[in-house]
């Protein structure tokens, strides 16, 4: 029997926390959960996800809630990714900063950099980048180099 999905983590995490029961504790699940899928899809099919983020991830209600990696329109051959995988497909938001800067990157690493965002939108319950422009996404990503750089 498939789980009954109550929302996405977008929802979970960010527009109703506290009537849905979001928790930091919750943390770990989400995570493995996601990371199991990308390895899964990595390992099996040879292929990235391409835009891991809270909106593609379901939340499936039960006693201990069920998070399921979904969306996968852009779901790419690792060996054709990096003549494939436009930009635009990506949620800005998630988009590393190589990407932004159109540099020749290992694109088969693109949902590492996807998945440690939504790590951090997790713990801090609030989305750390947040630019509307490739323009302004880089400057966040600057913004939070050196708010970061003196937390170590």
């Amino acid at each position: 029997q498939q789980p009954r999905t109550k929302c996405d983590l977008f929802t979970f995490i960010f527009e109703r926390p506290h009537e849905l029961g979001w928790s930091v504790d919750l943390f770990p699940n989400v995570m493995a959960s996601v990371i199991n899928s990308l390895h899964h899809l990595y390992v099996t099919y040879d292929c990235i996800h391409g835009d891991v983020k809270p909106a593609n991830i379901l939340v499936s209600m039960r006693k201990t809630p069920i998070f399921i990696l979904t969306d996968f329109g852009t779901v790419q051959p690792v060996s054709h990714a990096q003549q494939l995988l436009s930009t635009e497909l990506q949620t800005l938001e998630y988009r590393a900063p190589e990407r932004l800067m159109e540099l020749q990157v290992d694109h088969s690493k693109i949902d590492v950099w996807s998945s440690g965002i939504l790590a951090l939108d997790m713990l801090i319950s609030f989305p750390v980048v947040y630019g509307k422009t490739e323009e302004e996404q880089m400057s966040q990503h600057v913004i939070n180099e050196k708010i970061f750089s003196y937390i170590d």
